[in-house]
């Protein structure tokens, strides 16, 4: 899990910086979608609030890719990739390498071994 968080989180702030030190004359929208970007790959890096930062790195995928048409022929692969590993760290929570985990604990599943059935 924290493979797949570091990915996803490098690749979310390095594309935005990389964009932004290209395109310095960018419109304010683009400027935003990139701080959100870069401030929430950094949360994934951490692992901290990770479905919030996990679901902020989708919407800024979806909006630079789909919305701003940033390269739609070479990097539409790239962002359904990423878009589905994020998807999965959403999913699956923050791991237990994480801010998350140290501050707010793991959390327990606990199945009973218990012979009876459940009555109708």
């Amino acid at each position: 899990m924290v493979l797949l968080r570091a990915a996803i989180g490098l690749a979310a702030v390095d594309g935005a910086g990389v964009y932004l030190a290209a395109h310095m004359d960018a419109a304010l929208s683009v400027w935003m979608v990139a701080i959100v970007a870069i401030a929430s790959g950094l949360l994934l890096i951490v692992g901290f609030l990770t479905p919030i930062a996990g679901a902020a790195v989708g919407l800024c995928i979806l909006t630079v890719h789909f919305v701003h048409l940033v390269n739609p022929f070479e990097s539409r692969r790239y962002a359904l990739l990423t878009l589905v590993a994020d998807v999965a760290i959403v999913l699956l929570g923050p791991g237990a390498l994480s801010a998350d985990a140290r501050l707010f604990g793991r959390r327990e599943i606990v199945i009973a071994r218990g012979s009876e059935r459940p009555r109708a």
